[in-house]
């Protein structure tokens, strides 16, 4: 499939991190045409929202789905269950529309979730699978070997995403069924959809994570200090691993916040101690000998964190303050 049209100003895993931290430093707006191409691999259901704006103009109005979210209504959609050992037994064996093509969005929960509630501004770690009104299948994060993730409500995806998964719970498996105005309409992203194309999706939440609001600290750090905030227990991240992180950061000096994967909607993947001039080598000490899972408090002096950069507008030494969930350790 066509990727370029799913996503826009995105950076590559790895310089996320960078770009994000050092945001002010770089003077950095919006990403290159490298950096989307490289992220394309990995995400599939995101849209460029200018386009939606433009094929549907009452999208916007008041009558839109709030954050409570659309009331799950008895769908018509056939899904047969498969039997793996994934989420909900994995990927659906066949998903059948019917012939009625909705008229509105449709949501129906099929398997309720029992866990946290997804709401605007969550990032949701997601798998999915997609088809036409004739069930034919364009796209399926199961077949790609890995989950999808998101920051919910910033337009980053499809209109009958961000108001259909308001309010599912994690666990849950949900059918999306939703009309081409609420899709992509006449603007095709791809020729595996045709324009004014309803689409269907059986979604599975497997996580919801809140950003956290860092709490500052009282004095710029002449030291690296770390805290567990959430101990996981998951496997334990040694030197050498690439790890998926998802963070919030601030400096001291101001509280500004400088960097966050919850902007994205996607994690920041790096290799702990693979490069020790990488701009925040704090994280390459902080990060070795705690679990998958783990919430850690890092509180990086300036000799860990961003070069001095007269341009950049930033305080001299800065101390950085983060939040940082270890999401998870990559096969390689």
């Amino acid at each position: 499939m066509i990727q370029n049209a799913w996503i826009k100003n995105a950076c590559s895993p790895f310089r996320l991190l960078i770009l994000a931290l050092a945001l002010l430093a770089a003077g950095c707006g919006s990403a290159s045409n490298t950096d989307t191409a490289a992220t394309n691999e990995q995400t599939r259901v995101l849209e460029d929202q200018e386009l939606a704006d433009e094929t549907d103009d009452s999208l916007t109005s008041d009558d839109d789905a709030s954050d409570e979210g659309v009331t799950p209504e008895p769908g018509s959609v056939d899904v047969v269950a498969a039997s793996g050992d994934d989420i909900n037994g994995g990927k659906p064996e066949s998903v059948n529309p019917g012939d009625a093509v909705p008229a509105a969005l449709q949501v129906d929960d099929i398997i309720d979730g029992d866990g946290n509630t997804a709401a605007a501004g969550d990032l949701l770690v997601m798998h999915y699978v997609g088809v036409l009104q004739d069930g034919t299948e364009f796209d399926s994060s199961w077949d790609r070997g890995e989950t999808f993730s998101f920051t919910l409500g910033q337009g980053r995806v499809i209109q009958g995403w961000d108001d259909g998964i308001v309010g599912m719970q994690e666990g849950g498996r949900r059918i999306l069924s939703i009309p081409s105005e609420q899709a992509y309409g006449v603007q095709s992203p791809s020729p595996d959809i045709p324009a004014n194309s309803p689409l269907y999706f059986v979604v599975d939440l497997v996580q919801t994570i809140s950003a956290p609001d860092v709490e500052n600290v009282e004095a710029p750090a002449t030291e690296l200090e770390v805290t567990v905030l959430e101990e996981g227990d998951g496997e334990i991240v040694e030197l050498g691993d690439v790890v998926d992180l998802h963070f919030v950061a601030i400096l001291h000096e101001n509280g500004e916040e400088i960097g966050s994967t919850f902007l994205q909607g996607q994690p920041a993947t790096i290799e702990i101690g693979a490069d020790p001039t990488q701009l925040l080598a704090g994280f390459d000490e902080a990060i070795p000998g705690n679990a998958v899972g783990s919430w850690l408090r890092i509180v990086v002096p300036p000799e860990l964190g961003l070069p001095e950069n007269p341009d950049s507008g930033l305080p001299p030494e800065p101390t950085i303050v983060a939040e940082v969930l270890i999401a998870g350790i990559r096969d390689l």
